[in-house]
């Protein structure tokens, strides 16, 4: 190799490490001057507080005026009558699928049958609960906005940790 690739090759190299260290100041700068908004931990405590009713939480942590709490139980009573049959069905379903299960021959039709139907039922509690969301977000100030973000954000970091939440649906008859 002659001086002058060896020098070339030396240049290349140099401003190949002077890119990457820019890119790695770049990166550590913008992250610490990013603020990061996550859940506090009293939000989540008080999310996750089987002795905090969640319309209690929601008007303290959001300090809802006497209008929004008003559209706030207007939105529950059309939502939690629907999810509770709703809930009620997939039990039902459920308890089909199992029986299904445990039979000597299980009918793979069936299954498939009662698995896409316990699916679609999934699929309309996802849209009843994000319409019942956007309803009341939509009813929320933007600083309100922002709360209520955190706290479903909370609510939701903890079903998928726990595969629970406030466990608001309990079944209490047991089907035969």
């Amino acid at each position: 190799m002659t001086i002058f690739t060896k020098t070339k090759t030396l240049i290349v190299i140099i401003i190949v490490l002077f890119a990457t260290n820019i890119s790695t100041l770049y990166t550590v700068w913008n992250l610490s001057n990013n603020t990061v908004t996550t859940v506090s931990d009293t939000v989540k405590s008080k999310v996750f507080n089987p002795n905090i009713p969640m319309g209690r939480l929601l008007k303290q942590e959001l300090q809802l005026t006497p209008e929004q709490i008003s559209s706030f139980r207007e939105f529950r009573k059309e939502y939690y009558p629907y999810v509770h049959k709703k809930y009620d069905s997939l039990h039902i379903k459920r308890h089909e699928l199992l029986k299904e299960l445990a039979k000597e021959n299980p009918d793979t039709v069936v299954l498939l049958s009662i698995s896409e139907e316990i699916g679609a039922m999934h699929a309309d509690l996802k849209m009843a609960t994000n319409n019942f969301y956007l309803n009341m977000k939509s009813v929320c100030t933007p600083e309100q906005q922002q709360k209520l973000n955190h706290i479903f954000e909370a609510m939701l970091n903890n079903r998928s940790k726990h595969n629970c939440g406030r466990q608001r649906f309990r079944y209490k008859q047991k089907l035969k």
